[in-house]
């Protein structure tokens, strides 16, 4: 028994040339004297032989590699979806009021330059409407209201006042973008000069002398 069952695993592992040269005869007689004939007795096995590749086994690091790439897509599409998502919302947030200051950066340091020079003598106010400082008489109700709604709107840079609160003049702190505006400036200028309100206008920071100067002039 034991040698059959070496020369069938012979037989099985050899290669195809070497097949032709067994027989099955002498198997059949090791096997058994009474075995049936061979035309009856079916074959204990068929072995298959596969002719396709065996497959590649992937590197570990290209793996990982692939998997870290899939996680840092999965983190993007994320990120991605929550902007969208923010912006949305904002988007559909209902309106609100903040503070913000009452004067840029250049106003505050025009202002602060008009206290250096005008402080312990002038009240020095900023950023007043015009309609705080003038009024409409005269004429129908109609047309005062038309007259006072051409200027209330409008708010002056600084305004100069005695310590009874009577205005002396208006300073305006002009820069690149009143090029374009000069014809308005000059409307502001005449309605504040009808109001017998002088405007001083400087394009870029005068010195305390100046200031100090040019409105003790108008007082």
């Amino acid at each position: 028994m034991p040698t059959a069952i070496l020369l069938s695993l012979s037989l099985v592992l050899a290669p195809a040339p070497a097949l032709a040269e067994h027989s099955l005869t002498p198997l059949t007689t090791l096997v058994s004297p009474t075995s049936p004939p061979a035309a009856s007795r079916a074959l204990p096995c068929k072995t298959s032989i596969s002719t396709e590749p065996a497959p590649v086994v992937q590197d570990s690091w290209i793996a990982r590699l692939k998997s870290s790439w899939l996680g840092i897509v999965l983190v993007l599409l994320l990120l991605g979806s929550a902007v969208l998502l923010l912006r949305y919302m904002a988007q559909r947030r209902e309106p609100f009021l903040t503070q913000r200051p009452l004067l840029t950066a250049r106003e505050q340091k025009m202002y602060w330059r008009i206290q250096e020079a005008l402080a312990g003598q002038y009240v020095i106010l900023a950023q007043v409407a015009f309609s705080q400082m003038v009024q409409a008489k005269g004429g129908t109700a109609k047309e005062r209201f038309a007259l006072f709604a051409r200027v209330r709107q409008k708010v002056a840079d600084y305004v100069i006042c005695r310590s009874d609160f009577s205005i002396v003049a208006v300073i305006e702190l002009d820069d690149s973008s009143h090029d374009h505006k000069l014809d308005k400036d000059a409307e502001r200028d005449a309605c504040l000069r009808e109001a017998g309100i002088p405007t001083l206008r400087w394009r870029s920071l005068p010195s305390a002398a100046e200031i100090a100067k040019q409105v003790k002039a108008l007082d």
